[in-house]
């Protein structure tokens, strides 16, 4: 899955969206949903993948996401 920001569309770039959401993980669902509105093509299938993640727990969400992230590092 993946959103494509549209700076023109929501008024903020990628890195400004990434920041908020390492800054505040609390805010999970909402940040989700505006990175979603200013994604011009966000598939059908996105959604339904969307709809599948277990995002109740932010900050669980948020370790899963540093460590993918520390993988694709190495």
């Amino acid at each position: 899955m993946a959103a494509k920001v549209e700076p023109n569309v929501i008024g903020k770039n990628a890195l400004t969206f990434a920041n908020e959401l390492i800054d505040h993980p609390e805010t999970l669902s909402q940040w989700i949903s505006e990175v979603i509105d200013s994604d011009d093509d966000f598939s059908v299938d996105e959604q339904v993948a969307l709809s599948e993640m277990r995002l109740k727990d932010p900050q669980t969400f948020m370790d899963q996401l540093f460590a993918e992230v520390k993988n694709v590092e190495m």
